[in-house]
């Protein structure tokens, strides 16, 4: 994205203290924008789906720094605009080493942009691509340097809320750097401007489960879960729960269930899959309650590198790992992996098609986030309880419009009971589809009708008293 200049003013124009007018298109280069601020603009160094960012130099200082610059049509979305001025007041309460400074922040010539430390280098995110997982002391060499990040950020305040690769910056020098605060929220801040209840906020490979319920649960413990996710795939190349949509996969992390690093690479310690098992537990409870008490873990286990191995000239990528073992439904723990997400109806068993039983109308939300139906007796519907998905989900009834959950069935409220299963909240299984018009009205009709008794029952009291 070029900053073009703004239009020159007509002689019948607006008047000398009106806002320019800034033109979208294309200008040749003698035209375009080269000072914003305190800040003249070089080459554009990237560009993503908030504005573009270009190396710069600051005018006063003389020193090399990086500007990122808002999309105009952007900066008119009061939400957008909203997490563009929220990363820059996070980076500007935040001074560490392993994370990204922030120089200063304003608007000029209708653009609003954000000044910061230039990192040179490429993002944990390249590396990984190029490079598909590194060796143990590189991965914990890394993971102590976010984990000190994390630490300043949440004893300033801040939850990260987005801990990825993408957002950690690896400098030629072997720094590592956090980037990235557009989703950062106040520990203590009752409200998120730019998020809602009920809905998620980053990325939901590395997210914690209860962010993706909601981001206003996401706190300390829920970058360190994110964190967590991010050694995994430092050590594997792959993610610890791996599925086929977002839903499927926040469905695994709440299961918890999800193959140890060290049945993948041998070269991974025990020790390490025990810091690995406190990171990516499912209830933020059962998790490390601070990155100090991370920090406090990984030290003593001695295992990182004292400088990043692969950034030598003469690194060689390590050779993938073998695909995790496909996932199994006995035991319990992490060896577990996430269920498939093959309908249920469609693993009903031939033989039960034709079983004896109640028939049931049954409406359920499949992981894709498309509601359903189909009719299965008592039986077959038992039978389909075994996936944890459709029982959290589905609906049931008898005479097709009466929808309601199965646990208020007696025919499966013990089955229920019994796997210690409820409802998943909204964020997950979407919301409950409404009865049908038909329903509806009745029950208006029914309502205009009480109310008519009553006021009737009313009028004719007061006759009687008088």
């Amino acid at each position: 994205m070029d900053i073009p200049a703004p239009k020159p003013r007509p002689a019948d124009g607006p008047a000398p203290d009106a806002a320019p007018q800034v033109s979208d298109q294309p200008r040749p280069a003698s035209h375009r924008i080269c000072v914003l601020g305190n800040f003249r603009l070089g080459d554009k160094i990237g560009a993503g789906a908030m504005g573009a960012v270009y190396r710069a130099g600051q005018l006063t200082t003389g020193r090399p720094v990086a500007v990122k610059v808002l999309r105009p049509h952007l900066a008119k979305d009061r939400l957008f605009l909203s997490r563009f001025l929220r990363e820059a007041r996070a980076l500007s309460r935040l001074s560490h080493p392993n994370i990204v400074r922030c120089y200063g922040m304003g608007k000029e010539l209708g653009r609003h942009f954000l000044a910061m430390e230039l990192v040179e280098g490429k993002s944990l995110g390249d590396w990984l691509y190029r490079l598909g997982r590194v060796s143990v002391g590189d991965a914990v060499r890394v993971t102590l340097a976010v984990a000190r990040a994390l630490q300043h950020a949440h004893q300033s305040g801040l939850v990260h809320r987005d801990v990825k690769p993408d957002n950690i910056l690896i400098t030629p020098e072997g720094d590592v750097k956090l980037a990235d605060l557009g989703l950062a929220k106040g520990v203590l801040d009752e409200e998120v401007s730019a998020t809602q209840a009920g809905h998620g906020a980053g990325t939901p490979v590395y997210m914690a489960p209860e962010q993706a319920r909601s981001a206003r649960q996401a706190d300390p413990r829920s970058d360190l879960y994110a964190l967590g996710c991010v050694l995994y795939h430092l050590l594997t190349g792959q993610f610890p729960f791996p599925a086929d949509s977002a839903v499927e996969v926040i469905l695994a992390k709440v299961e918890g269930r999800y193959t140890p690093a060290g049945s993948l690479d041998p070269e991974v310690p025990r020790a390490l899959d025990e810091v690995l098992a406190l990171l990516l537990a499912p209830h933020p409870d059962d998790r490390y309650q601070s990155a100090s008490d991370l920090l406090n873990d990984l030290e003593e286990l001695g295992l990182e590198n004292a400088a990043l191995e692969f950034l030598r000239e003469d690194a060689e990528p390590l050779p993938p790992l073998a695909p995790p073992p496909p996932p199994s439904d006995a035991g319990e723990g992490p060896m577990r992996g996430p269920r498939t997400a093959a309908s249920p109806l469609a693993r009903t068993p031939a033989t039960l098609t034709t079983a004896a039983g109640k028939q049931w109308h049954v409406l359920y939300r499949t992981v894709e986030g498309k509601w359903t139906t189909g009719e299965l007796t008592t039986t077959q519907v038992l039978h389909a309880l075994e996936d944890r998905h459709f029982a959290r989900t589905a609906q049931a009834s008898e005479h097709k419009g009466d929808y309601r959950f199965l646990g208020d069935f007696p025919e499966f409220r013990a089955a229920l009971r019994e796997k210690k299963i409820l409802p998943l909240p909204e964020a997950l299984c979407g919301p409950e589809p409404k009865p049908p018009r038909k329903r509806r009205l009745m029950l208006a009709l029914a309502g205009l009708l009480f109310l008519g008794v009553g006021a009737a029952g009313f009028w004719l009291g007061q006759l009687l008293i008088h």
